[in-house]
């Protein structure tokens, strides 16, 4: 609102359009980003597959109280290593602690969740691993 300027009004309807395309679009960049890092998850899935498993993530990530894009884009990249459903598999009960660990700062239980699994599993340094959040 700008003085003696139109005011805009938006509908909810037009907000939820709105939000949608900022999740598509978060959606697009993660589905590139595992592609580059897991190429043959990702064939073998194709777009759709993909598609809905970082929708899976999404719903998942948000149940731990992950919200931004980052954090998110992380417990995808743990799904696509683990399994979608690795948070429930009792053979991955020390990923769901971490995961669950209270008064850590925001971001800090999912990067010491991926940083303990990498340890384990002995993938070395997750350089790889920058996905870059846009701003919205």
């Amino acid at each position: 609102f700008r003085p003696g300027g139109a005011v805009m009004i938006v509908r909810a309807s037009q907000l939820r359009q709105m939000e949608s395309s900022v999740y598509l679009e978060f959606e697009k960049r993660v589905t590139t980003w595992l592609a580059t890092i897991f190429p043959d998850d990702c064939h073998w899935l194709g777009p759709q597959g993909t598609a809905e498993r970082i929708r899976h993530s999404v719903q998942v990530a948000a149940r731990y109280g992950f919200s931004s894009q980052r954090d998110i884009a992380s417990f995808a990249y743990l799904s696509f290593l683990l399994g979608p459903n690795f948070d429930a598999e009792e053979r991955y009960s020390w990923v769901r602690q971490i995961l669950k660990r209270p008064n850590l700062p925001p971001g800090a239980p999912i990067d010491q969740a991926v940083d303990e699994v990498a340890a384990r599993l002995d993938l070395g340094p997750l350089e790889s691993l920058d996905f870059e959040e846009d701003e919205l």
